[in-house]
């Protein structure tokens, strides 16, 4: 774990209240799938943990969706803006360990499972499994 100053390259709207966050900066201490975030959020108290979606050697990707005042916050924040992180939170999970065992999440919080950070698993392996009840939380 480290603390890091990443900078908004990117905040856009993906669907109805869910947005894809691109922060570029240090992600060395990322090193699997299913790590996360702890960001500090200027005027909140608690960090916000997020899951990490995708991760290269310049910039992280997470997806989140607005459910209260800080996500609402997050929303609004603009490229260029700086956002203090813990980064590389969370033990992950080996992908290589998995075989022929498929990764599967509930919609919320499937983002750590999705194609580009599960590269060697074939392409119909990644899935997500929509509960009638995590289906309800898009809504």
């Amino acid at each position: 774990m480290i603390e890091v100053t990443y900078t908004i390259a990117e905040n856009a709207p993906i669907a109805s209240g869910v947005y894809r966050l691109k922060l570029e900066g240090d992600t060395s201490a990322i090193t699997a799938p299913g790590q996360f975030l702890d960001l500090r959020l200027p005027g909140f108290f608690l960090r916000r943990p997020i899951s990490i979606c995708d991760w290269d050697e310049r910039s992280v990707t997470l997806l989140y969706k607005v459910v209260g005042g800080g996500t609402d916050w997050l929303s609004r924040c603009t490229p260029g803006q700086t956002l203090d992180a813990l980064s590389g939170l969370g033990n992950g999970f080996d992908v290589a360990a998995c075989g022929e065992t498929t990764p599967v999440s509930n919609c919320s919080g499937s983002a750590s499972v999705t194609k580009p950070r599960v590269p060697q698993l074939p392409s119909a392996v990644a899935m997500t499994v929509c509960t009638p009840s995590a289906l309800n939380s898009f809504s």
